[in-house]
């Protein structure tokens, strides 16, 4: 009796079916709903294909791809370019000695916010007999009491980001623009009323200011466009 029964024990294991071949007829039922998305979020367009959309689903994902990643980066350029073009045209109009000589000895320096030491401050590179006394930068709130140092040669604003930002940005520098005033001493400044909600905020400026802040407008724009179409690109693989 005991050995009929290991026997039969045997017999009915070798008649199961092998494991991996229940393993895999078990495997080929099984649907697996997040794979479409899946492969929408490596490539649009692929997680319609996979679930056999039509041809124009498929293709409209992929259009948006393409299309957004093409404006992105035309957008951007075209952000690029400006901003080279208004600081080219800042290094031609904006001067630090300029800016020294119409806020200390014109009206321009009469309003509230244009003042050598105000809110806002540039940085200055220093050189020559300057440098050996004060180090080689200064911030432009230095000239308040220096004003002769912008005639010595041995000064220069350094034009970074904050720069070009604060020339077009605050009335603290409007004096910087060479076309304040014309070569016959015509006044070319004017006052501009900015509607701030619940009351009006008086600006100072010239046309070549006017001219600069549109250009940076300009540019802003674009990069805010560049942006956009990345959050495209981001939500399309979604």
């Amino acid at each position: 009796q005991p050995v009929l029964s290991t026997n039969f024990f045997f017999l009915n294991q070798d008649s199961l079916p092998a494991g991996p071949e229940m393993v895999e007829q078990e495997d080929s039922l099984v649907v697996y709903p997040a794979r479409p998305m899946l492969y929408s979020l490596i490539l649009p367009g692929a997680g319609q294909w996979y679930n056999k959309s039509p041809s124009w689903k498929i293709g409209l994902f992929a259009g948006i791809e393409a299309a957004s990643i093409f404006s992105g980066l035309q957008w951007k350029k075209k952000a690029e370019d400006i901003r080279l073009q208004y600081e080219l045209f800042a290094d031609q109009n904006w001067d630090l000695e300029t800016w020294v000589f119409n806020t200390l000895n014109t009206p321009i320096g009469n309003y509230a916010d244009v003042h050598i030491n105000g809110t806002h401050k540039l940085t200055l590179a220093l050189s020559g007999s300057l440098a050996e006394q004060y180090g080689n930068y200064v911030t432009s709130d230095s000239l308040e009491n220096n004003a002769h140092w912008v005639y010595t040669g041995e000064v220069s604003v350094l034009r970074d980001r904050d720069f070009y930002e604060n020339i077009g940005k605050y009335d603290q520098f409007v004096g910087g623009w060479t076309d304040c005033y014309t070569p016959a001493n015509m006044q070319q400044w004017f006052e501009v009323e900015k509607d701030v909600g619940d009351s009006t905020e008086i600006i100072i400026s010239t046309p070549n200011k006017e001219d600069y802040v549109g250009q940076r407008a300009d540019s802003n724009y674009y990069l805010n466009m560049a942006k956009y179409a990345v959050s495209a690109v981001m939500f399309n693989h979604v």
